[in-house]
C-alpha cells in the first residue's frame, strides 16, 4: 500500500499535516472525514523514501518505546503489521514514522519482520534480527520484544555512562585546540617578523619551533587538512566497494593499541549475547553459532569466527575452539568450559556477556581517567613554550634597551 502526505483543516479553522498509509486516497478522505477534518491536499510518497532517515537518525529511547509498544500489543493479540501501522500513525518523531511506515509496507509485499529490519541495518543490528527471526520460529513475539527491551535499556545505561565520561576530556580537548588556533593563527604571526630579528644569543630552541610551527601552518595547514579530510571519504568509499580493503581495514583496526582490543572485546561481547539468545531460544549450537557470527559487523572477526565453528564441527569444544583463535579471554573460557560441563551453556554465556560488558566499561574509564590529566599537562607545556618562546626573549630585548 502506498504512503501519503496530507493537509487538513479541522473544525477550529486549524491546520493540521501528517502521513497514512492506507490503499487509496479515496480512503484517506473518508478516514478523515471521520476525524471530522477537511481534506486540503495529499501525496504519495515514493517506495525510495519510505524509511528514508539521513537527517534525524532513530534515538535508542526510540527503539526502547518500539520495543514496549509491540509488546503490550502482542500481550492483547493485536498482528504484527496492525501494530506497526498503529505505532507509525501515532508517533511523533518524523525519522522513525518513516522507519515504521517503511516497516509496514515491506510486511504489505510479504516479507517477515526479520527481513523487512534487514533494508533498515543502522537501525536494527543483528540482535534485532536474530530475536525476530528466532520469534517467528517459534511465535513468541512477547517474549522477543521484552527481551530486546531489557538489552536497550543497558545498552542505553551505558552509553550515557560513556557520554558524561566523554564530556570533561571533550571540552579539555577542544580547549586545547582552540587555544592552539589562537596562539598560532593570531597571537604568534603579527610576531615573528620582531621575534626573527633578535639577537643570536636572545634565540632559543623554544622560539625557533614556535615560529618554523607557526609558519608551517600558516603555508600548510590547510593542505594538512585537506588530505586528512580527503583520505578518510577515501577510505570509507574503498570500505563500501571493496571488500578485500574493508577485510584488510579491520583487521588493522583490532591491531591498533588499546582501542583494537577494546573494539574486539566489544564486537565478541555482540556475539555472545546473540548466541545466548539463540540458545535459550531453542536453537541448536551450531546453527546459533553460524547466526550470531552474521551480528559481527568486523569481516576478519567473522572469518575467525567461521573458522572457530570449523573447529566445533570437527570436535573441538566450543571454549577451546575460541580460545585457540585467541577470540575470549581466559575469564570467558572458564565460564563458557564451566557451561559445557553443566549443560546451562546458554545461560552461562550470558551471564559472562554482561560481565564481560561490565569488564569493557571499566577499562574504557580507566582510559579516561587517564587522558583527563593528560590534557591538562599538554595544555600546561603549551603555554611554558609560548612563554618560553615569546615573553622570555621580549623581556630580555627590553633589558637591554634599558641598560
Amino acid at each position: 500500500m502506498p504512503l501519503f502526505h496530507y493537509r487538513a483543516l479541522n473544525q477550529q479553522g486549524q491546520y493540521q499535516q501528517g502521513d497514512w498509509f492506507g490503499p487509496s486516497k479515496q480512503h484517506l478522505y473518508e478516514r478523515l472525514k471521520q476525524d471530522q477534518l477537511q481534506l486540503l491536499s495529499c501525496r504519495d510518497i515514493p517506495d525510495k523514501f519510505i524509511g528514508f532517515s539521513f537527517f534525524r537518525p532513530v534515538s535508542g529511547r526510540d527503539l526502547q518505546e518500539f520495543c514496549v509498544h509491540m509488546a503490550q500489543m502482542e500481550g492483547v493479540k493485536v498482528p504484527i503489521n496492525e501494530s506497526l501501522l498503529l505505532l507509525a500513525q501515532n508517533h511523533t518523531k518524523k525519522a522513525f514514522k518513516s522507519v515504521l511506515y517503511g516497516l509496514c509496507d515491506k510486511m504489505q509485499q510479504g516479507s517477515l519482520l526479520s527481513q523487512a529490519c534487514q533494508f533498515y541495518p543502522k537501525i536494527f543490528d543483528g540482535i534485532f534480527i536474530e530475536s525476530f527471526s528466532l520469534a517467528e520460529q517459534t511465535g513468541k513475539f512477547g517474549e522477543a520484544f521484552r527481551a530486546l527491551e531489557i538489552y536497550l535499556k543497558k545498552k542505553q545505561e551505558y552509553q550515557q555512562k560513556l557520554k558524561q565520561s566523554l564530556r570533561y576530556p571533550l571540552v579539555l580537548l577542544g580547549g586545547f585546540l582552540l587555544l592552539m588556533a589562537v596562539l598560532m593563527g593570531v597571537f604568534v604571526p603579527p610576531l615573528q617578523h620582531h621575534l626573527q630579528e633578535l639577537a643570536p644569543h636572545h634565540r632559543s630552541w623554544a622560539l625557533e619551533s614556535l615560529v618554523f610551527s607557526s609558519l608551517f601552518l600558516e603555508s600548510y595547514g590547510f593542505y594538512g587538512f585537506g588530505f586528512l579530510l580527503l583520505a578518510g571519504v577515501g577510505w570509507y568509499w574503498l570500505c563500501s566497494v571493496s571488500r578485500s580493503f574493508r577485510f584488510f581495514s579491520d583487521q588493522f583496526f583490532l591491531t591498533v593499541p588499546v582501542v583494537g582490543p577494546l573494539r574486539k572485546q566489544f564486537l565478541m561481547n555482540i556475539f555472545l549475547q546473540t548466541l545466548s539468545l539463540l540458545l535459550q531460544g531453542g536453537v541448536k549450537v551450531l546453527p546459533s553459532l553460524q547466526r550470531a557470527t552474521k551480528t559481527v559487523g568486523n569481516l576478519y572477526l567473522q572469518q575467525q569466527l567461521s573458522l572457530a565453528i570449523e573447529d566445533v564441527q570437527s570436535g573441538i569444544r566450543l571454549s577451546l575452539a575460541f580460545k585457540d583463535r585467541n577470540l575470549i579471554s581466559s575469564f570467558l573460557f572458564r565460564l563458557i568450559q564451566l557451561g559445557e560441563e553443566t549443560g546451562n551453556l546458554a545461560f552461562l554465556i550470558q551471564e559472562a556477556a554482561e560481565t564481560e560488558l561490565e569488564n569493557i566499561w571499566n577499562k574504557i574509564k580507566n582510559i579516561l581517567n587517564w587522558i583527563e590529566p593528560g590534557l591538562i599537562l599538554l595544555m600546561g607545556s603549551l603555554m611554558i613554550w609560548v612563554v618560553a618562546a615569546t615573553v622570555i626573549p621580549l623581556y630580555g630585548t627590553l633589558v637591554v634597551f634599558e641598560r
